[in-house]
């Protein structure tokens, strides 16, 4: 499975943004074959084997990130760059193989940083992770309004929405696995907000099967 993803700028490698993004993209870099930031500069500290940067505006839109995800070989997800992931997503990554769904995400289980990535509570609707094959990200950006961007309000209930109604035969919910957990921290810099967007369902992860 390929990451896509974009990274907060690092001012201070001390700050809780830049040590949450740190951490995810360790854990990212033990599960994912292929990690890609859309991202205005390269950041230092992410660099190795694994990882691609593509120059992109400060917050990117979900547009090109899905036109980039239908024209790879390979499931690929969108992922916010604090989402830590853990080892389970090879196993999980095989079994979605295996039955051979179209696409998958997950609600959150948020832990304290501080503490560690246990214990984790499960806190809310999938929104931060969402993976699919490469004709569903074609589908993606077909209908993704071209105001919708990444780090910005919106995109991810617009996302779950458009999986949970145009997906749902093979969208499968990996809640169970506690893959997908999230650094609970305070502040929360949104990019600007876009105009308000067609929904093409409620997007709750009950609307999801559970295959």
């Amino acid at each position: 499975m390929i990451a896509v993803s974009t990274l907060r700028n690092f001012t201070d490698r001390a700050h809780p943004y830049s040590r949450n993004q740190i951490r995810a993209h360790e854990s990212w870099t033990q599960v994912f074959e292929t990690i890609v930031y859309f991202n205005s500069t390269e950041q230092p500290e992410m660099r190795n084997g694994k990882t691609r940067f593509l120059p992109a505006e400060e917050f990117p839109r979900i547009v090109d990130i899905a036109e980039f995800c239908a024209n790879q070989d390979q499931w690929c997800c969108i992922i916010n760059a604090d989402i830590y992931v853990s080892p389970a997503m090879r196993r999980i990554e095989s079994a979605l193989k295996t039955k051979h769904a179209w696409a998958a995400s997950s609600w959150r289980h948020e832990f304290n940083p501080d503490v560690g990535i246990d214990p984790c509570e499960r806190v809310d609707n999938g929104l931060d992770f969402f993976a699919a094959i490469p004709s569903i990200w074609s589908r993606v950006f077909r209908d993704v309004p071209d105001t919708l961007r990444l780090g910005c309000q919106t995109w991810d209930s617009w996302m779950l929405g458009w999986f949970a109604m145009h997906a749902q035969e093979g969208f499968d919910d990996i809640t169970p696995s506690k893959a997908i957990r999230h650094p609970k921290h305070e502040h929360r810099n949104y990019g600007p907000i876009p105009p308000p967007v067609h929904f093409h369902g409620w997007p709750v992860m009950s609307a999801v099967a559970i295959h």
